[in-house]
């Protein structure tokens, strides 16, 4: 991945975030952890997060690394889509303490309030909105029968949390990933 900075300074608060897109444009190193509540077992992805200006105004999100899957056994073939926070997995993986790589993308697309992006998977389909004006943002996403709830918590300018709560019967996870600013 090539650098991208924002053209714009870093806000010093929160609630200076009036401007969601050059807050969040330049790359941020990505530590993830998942917990599967239903075996107990951990997953963790290491990895850089790119986000850089898209045509209609919002931003394109790029995340690549390496996943340590944790579970004991095979990942069904039929959950492989199904796990927008984690990664994209091919097919047939992942043994416990198998090594994988990993990548995701999104579109955040512009709103009316530069404070304000909507949150799309990369084929089109809307995903949350995001407004970190507060410092904090809940949303939530239903997917089939199962519930994706998300808190992002800006920590500094540098450093945000984002923690996925995922309930449903075909999931019950917990995924909580730090993003530190690296350019």
């Amino acid at each position: 991945m090539s650098a991208v900075s924002s053209p714009y300074p870093v806000p010093a608060t929160p609630s200076e975030l009036t401007d969601l897109a050059a807050f969040l444009i330049g790359n941020w190193q990505v530590k993830r952890t998942l917990l599967e509540r239903s075996t107990g077992q951990n997953s963790d992805f290491d990895g850089i997060l790119q986000f850089s200006p898209s045509a209609d105004g919002g931003l394109r999100y790029h995340e690549e690394g390496t996943l340590l899957w944790g579970a004991t056994e095979q990942v069904p073939a039929d959950q492989h889509d199904q796990q927008p926070m984690l990664a994209t997995l091919p097919r047939g993986t992942a043994a416990a303490g198998y090594r994988v790589p990993a990548k995701r993308d999104y579109l955040l697309r512009a709103t009316d309030d530069p404070a304000v992006l909507d949150w799309y998977f990369d084929y089109g389909v809307f995903f949350h909105r995001l407004d970190l004006r507060s410092g904090h943002w809940t949303a939530e996403h239903p997917c089939s029968a199962d519930l994706y709830r998300v808190d992002y918590t800006v920590l500094d300018p540098d450093q945000l949390e984002v923690v996925w709560d995922v309930a449903g019967p075909r999931k019950n996870q917990h995924i909580a990933s730090s993003w530190t600013r690296i350019s």
